[in-house]
């Protein structure tokens, strides 16, 4: 599987959906935000991968009946 290089305005619209959800107005994106944006992101990311590896598993071994 192709893993998704993050670029600068996946980070920039991560920070401004957080800063939504917190209801924080900003008008600019400090290196904070951006580290902070930058791990949301690949939770995400990782969570998304791990879901889909669990529903891969599951439709491999579920008609096997011996597993």
């Amino acid at each position: 599987m192709k893993k998704k290089r993050l670029t600068d305005s996946d980070t920039k619209n991560e920070a401004k959906r957080l800063w939504e959800k917190n209801g924080t107005n900003k008008q600019r994106v400090s290196k904070m935000d951006r580290e902070l944006a930058k791990a949301s992101l690949i939770s995400k990311i990782r969570t998304e991968e791990s879901q889909r590896k669990d529903l891969d598993f599951q439709d491999r071994y579920s008609r096997n009946p011996h597993y």
